[in-house]
């Protein structure tokens, strides 16, 4: 969850170590899929 946006940074660790496993990821809010620290 990412109330208007936000996405604190243990989050962002935990999707960054998703991804790093090749995970697939999924955003369900705009602002996150424009936030280039995520990929």
């Amino acid at each position: 969850m990412n109330p208007g946006g936000y996405i604190g940074e243990a989050t962002r660790r935990e999707i960054a170590y998703a991804n790093a496993l090749g995970k697939p990821i999924t955003y369900f809010h705009e602002l996150a899929l424009r936030d280039s620290r995520l990929r």
